[in-house]
């Protein structure tokens, strides 16, 4: 009896000692995700909730204003976003950008990839400024330190060029030759320059006045002009640079560009179609959106001689590309591929109680209590 009387006491402090023990370790929500000897905070998987919760507000207006112009979303947890509640696809995004993270970590030390951490510190240190001038205030009320902003926005960055560079530059496992790149630059790049002019202006009360008819006549007859010098008299881009500035009295100010054009977002469509259409080295006249345009495009195999090492960069010869931006463009998908299946294979351990404490809807309540206290 006695003996059961101190045994009774003793495992029930010891059971209650085990179960706050438990409970202590269970709550360490300091960290999100780990794997390979790398540990992510928890500034770090709030960070990408964050990001992924701005990205999910611009798919959603995206969507909706081709119904509604005016539409903003109120409450993000009604919305959904690829048939997914957007809560949920925010948590996945997040969740698939740690997991990217620690998979290039690992893989870094795997294929013992070189980081330069005074080039990466240099880095940091530009990033830092905007830390502290910008993001600071909100970053401290959402749980995001300056190390864990640094960590997510820059290192993973910084280490993801680097294993890309280890893997298809010169001397990597899956190294592209030279020849292929010149092949692959050949047959998606295109270099275009084109000259605009508006056959409108706005005054300073903005006012839009469209040019006479006279006026359109003239700028439309010196730009079939420059086309014809292009087309049938042998000229170069340079004469028609100096004929305009005859015609006009002012310099023109071209656009000129080496790219692969659906890259280029940004770039009008109908523009877009015209410089594909276009034959190499010539030139053609078009009027878009209440603008002239001189197109021309030039024989892309006159360029391959600018394809140009990052070593051998010189900042003042804006004719040089380079090979680096090539490279990326046609080893992106690829390099994405890899990722994603090594992704698969990696074994990680995922915090549940960092989770469960910085939930997505706890990053959705903080920025919208700051927006509208400075709204107010």
């Amino acid at each position: 009896m006695i003996m059961k009387k101190i045994l009774k006491p003793f495992a029930a402090v010891a059971l209650a000692a085990a179960l706050a023990f438990s409970s202590g370790c269970a709550q360490d929500t300091s960290w999100s995700y780990k794997a390979s000897g790398t540990t992510l905070s928890n500034g770090n998987w709030i960070y990408y909730t964050y990001a992924e919760y701005e990205e999910a507000l611009s798919k959603i207006q995206e969507e909706k204003s081709n119904d509604d112009t005016s539409y903003t979303v109120k409450d993000i947890s009604k919305e959904k976003i690829e048939d997914k509640k957007a809560l949920d696809w925010i948590y996945a995004q997040a969740k698939d950008a740690c997991i990217s993270q620690l998979t290039v970590e690992k893989l870094i030390k795997d294929n013992k990839v070189k980081v330069d951490e005074d080039e990466l510190a240099t880095m940091e240190s530009y990033y830092k400024q905007f830390y502290e001038s910008y993001y600071q205030d909100l970053y401290t009320k959402l749980g995001i330190s300056e190390e864990s902003f640094l960590k997510a926005a820059v290192r993973s960055n910084y280490l993801s060029d680097k294993l890309f560079t280890a893997l298809y530059d010169e001397g990597g496992s899956k190294a592209v030759s030279d020849e292929d790149l010149k092949k692959y630059f050949e047959e998606n790049y295109t270099h275009y320059f084109y000259i605009s002019y508006p056959l409108s202006a706005t005054d300073d009360s903005g006012t839009t006045t469209s040019l006479s008819d006279e006026e359109k006549e003239t700028a439309e007859t010196n730009f079939r002009k420059y086309v014809n010098m292009i087309n049938n008299q042998n000229k170069t881009t340079e004469d028609v640079r100096s004929q305009y500035q005859t015609d006009f009295g002012s310099e023109a100010t071209p656009q000129e560009a080496t790219i692969v054009l659906d890259d280029a977002s940004s770039m009008n469509d109908d523009l877009k179609d015209a410089i594909k259409a276009l034959g190499e080295n010539k030139a053609v006249l078009k009027e878009i959106d209440d603008t002239l345009y001189f197109v021309y495009k030039a024989p892309i195999a006159d360029y391959t001689s600018k394809i140009t090492k990052d070593s051998e960069m010189n900042e003042e010869d804006s004719t040089q590309i380079a090979r680096s931006n090539i490279l990326k463009s046609m080893k992106n998908s690829d390099y994405e591929e890899y990722i994603k299946a090594e992704k698969e294979k990696l074994k990680y351990t995922k915090n549940d109680a960092c989770m469960s404490k910085y939930t997505i809807q706890r990053t959705v309540d903080i920025v919208k209590a700051e927006e509208e206290a400075a709204a107010s």
